[in-house]
This record gives structure tokens, C-alpha cells and sequence, in this order.
């Protein structure tokens, strides 16, 4: 397992070699060297003011199968970042309308400019809308670059 672990990461190469619009599709890369995967769903990008509930990804992930999907937010590019000065982030997730629990997902940042916010595994049932939405506690982050991404695990 540690070959695979180590395979795995020789070929997504380091965080210095990539930047995060491209980590799930060298994540999917590796692992799909192994002979399992995973599935990009769906990626949305665009400036957000997170200091409101706003939606950053709605997504109907596989309209014939059950399947299991983790999400990831990205705040910040460099150009559009987080305020800085850290705070609370609540995160929102909805699947045919029913509200994922815990809900909000609550996640405390430090000082980074730039952070991202892993999702963990929920189930989709099949032909089901998945919503993602962002809240910041910090008024100063109401225009902020957010890509999010859903994924599909095998």
C-alpha cells in the first residue's frame, strides 16, 4: 500500500508543480492509474460576496445511479482572496432538498488569504440535485475568487 500511496503522489507531483484548478484532475489521474477512480461531476468558478449564504455549486451528479460524492471549495486565486484576517465559514450542502447534517458545517480559518474547505462523503440518491453554499463570518469577504468542485467516488 505504501508504493500505491507513493505512486500516487510522484505522479500528482507537488503543490509547487500545480495549481488548484488542476489538483482533482491529477488526484483523478493517479488514482485512475491504480485501475479505480473517481468522477469530476461538476466545477463552478466565479467571484463571490460570501459575507450572505450564496451558492457556489448546484450540480444533478448521475441521473441513472446512486453514488457517493465528497465536495471541495477553493477561496481565493491570488488575485480575489480571503480578507486575511481568518474567521468562521459555514458550509451548506443539499441533496434533493434535504439538508446534509451537520448543518452548517462550521470551519475555523486562520489568517490565510487563501483556503479551501473539504466536504466529507455523503450519499446521492440517483437523478438528485446537489447544492453547495458559503457563508463567511467576515464582512470584509464579499468579493472573493470560489471554485468548487463535486466529485464522485468509486
Amino acid at each position: 500500500m505504501a508504493d500505491k500511496a507513493g505512486g500516487i503522489l510522484a505522479r500528482m507531483g507537488t503543490p509547487a508543480d500545480t495549481d488548484m484548478s488542476t489538483d482533482l484532475l491529477n488526484i483523478k489521474s493517479a488514482v485512475d492509474g491504480l485501475g479505480g477512480g473517481i468522477t469530476l461531476f461538476d466545477s463552478e468558478n466565479a467571484d463571490r460576496n460570501l459575507t450572505t449564504l450564496v451558492t457556489v455549486l448546484t450540480d444533478t451528479p448521475d441521473a441513472s445511479n446512486p453514488t457517493l460524492c465528497q465536495g471541495i471549495v477553493y477561496l481565493g486565486d491570488g488575485a480575489k482572496d480571503l480578507d486575511g484576517t481568518g474567521g468562521l465559514f459555514d458550509i451548506v450542502v443539499t441533496v434533493g432538498g434535504q439538508t446534509i447534517q451537520p448543518s452548517p458545517q462550521r470551519v475555523n480559518f486562520d489568517t490565510a488569504a487563501r483556503s479551501a474547505m473539504r466536504i466529507p462523503i455523503f450519499p446521492v440518491p440517483a437523478n438528485t440535485e446537489v447544492i453547495i453554499k458559503v457563508l463567511s463570518s467576515n464582512g470584509a469577504d464579499s468579493d472573493v475568487d470560489v471554485t468548487a468542485y463535486l466529485i464522485g467516488l468509486l
